[in-house]
C-alpha cells in the first residue's frame, strides 16, 4: 500500500502490510462480493468496477492476475483510483 491508501484510513505502512484490503477498508473478515481482484484471479483477465465508499468517495477499483514467470496464477494486485 502507498503513503495515500494509509493515509486514507489513518494507518501506518507497518500497519497496514500483510493485510485484505476488505479487511481495512470495508473492515469485512472476507472479500466483497464484486471484488474485481478475486474476479481477475478466477478469470485470468483483468477486471474492473466503481464503487462509492460509505463517505461519498467514489473509486475506480482495477483488479489483475498476478503469474510467475511460467504464466502461472500466483495472486491479484489491485490499483484504485479515486474518480470523486
Amino acid at each position: 500500500a502507498n503513503r495515500a491508501a494509509c493515509e486514507s484510513v489513518n494507518l501506518t505502512h507497518e500497519e497496514i502490510l500483510g493485510r485484505h484490503c476488505y479487511e481495512v477498508w470495508p473492515q469485512r473478515s472476507d472479500p466483497c462480493p464484486d471484488c474485481p481482484v478475486k474476479k481477475a484471479i478466477e478469470t485470468c483477465q483483468p477486471q474492473e468496477i466503481e464503487k462509492t465508499t460509505p463517505d461519498g468517495k467514489c473509486w475506480f477499483i482495477r483488479g489483475y492476475p498476478l503469474r510467475d514467470g511460467n504464466g502461472n496464477i500466483k495472486g491479484g494486485i489491485e490499483v484504485t483510483l479515486e474518480v470523486t
